[in-house]
């Protein structure tokens, strides 16, 4: 039986749980170089073509460990822990609300990207977007990244963000 699942919140609240479950707060989550213009960060084509390693990566890669956050394996964790928790629990839709660290990382541990691209992801999330998943009883699959149907009308357009 196939569940859908809505949206970026699922991702990104099963995220905000797994926050809660890794033992770290949201709130100061940084997101190096971001920006609430309409335009995608800047510092993303830094990172492309740049030749250091993000802070993010070294975190991701196990290479750093900030003081008072978990691991990523335990960040990752925790939100993959609440992704099979809602597959597991729950029958229709279920609505989930977090940030984007959370959920890009969801949407990263369904596709199998890299760290870096995972960073790439949390650094084009719009601010409301929604990212939908659906989930049968064996796994998780995405189904929307990053949408915007609340805001389609032009006269919505400045609405736009990035966080």
């Amino acid at each position: 039986m196939r569940l859908r699942k809505t949206p970026a919140a699922i991702a990104a609240s099963v995220a905000a749980a797994a926050l809660a479950i890794a033992g770290c707060s949201s709130s100061g989550s940084s997101s190096a170089g971001s920006t609430s213009s309409s335009a995608a960060p800047a510092q993303l084509t830094v990172w492309r073509m740049g030749s250091s390693t993000p802070a993010q990566v070294s975190w991701m890669n196990g290479v750093v460990s900030p003081k008072g956050m978990p691991s990523y394996t335990e960040f990752s964790k925790g939100i993959t822990s609440a992704l099979d928790h809602v597959r597991s629990n729950s029958q229709g839709n279920v609505l989930l609300v977090s940030s984007g660290g959370p959920i890009s990382t969801a949407v990263g541990h369904v596709l199998g990207t890299t760290p870096e691209t995972t960073i790439e992801l949390n650094l084009r999330i719009r601010n409301t977007s929604v990212t939908e998943f659906s989930f049968t009883p064996k796994r998780h699959m995405l189904v929307t990244y990053n949408t915007l149907p609340h805001l389609d009308h032009e006269d919505h357009a400045s609405w736009v963000t990035y966080s």
